[in-house]
């Protein structure tokens, strides 16, 4: 059981890493900044972080 809770742990904080890192791609690089399909693979991308944050949750509830 405590390992899970260490995976969840770890799986949170690579998440929050990924996420932040890659959302400053946008705001750090000037062509990026102006580009409808660098920010639209950008938000495309945020949303599969939410949704592997949400699977990453799911996952021991369902396992018990």
């Amino acid at each position: 059981m405590e390992d899970y809770n260490v995976l969840k742990i770890f799986f949170i904080i690579v998440s929050f890493c990924e996420a932040f890192f890659m959302g400053l791609i946008p705001v750090k690089v000037p062509k990026c900044r102006n580009s409808i399909t660098a920010l639209g693979v950008a938000n495309a991308f945020a949303g599969g972080v939410f949704i592997a944050i949400a699977l990453m949750h799911i996952l021991p509830e369902a396992v018990e």
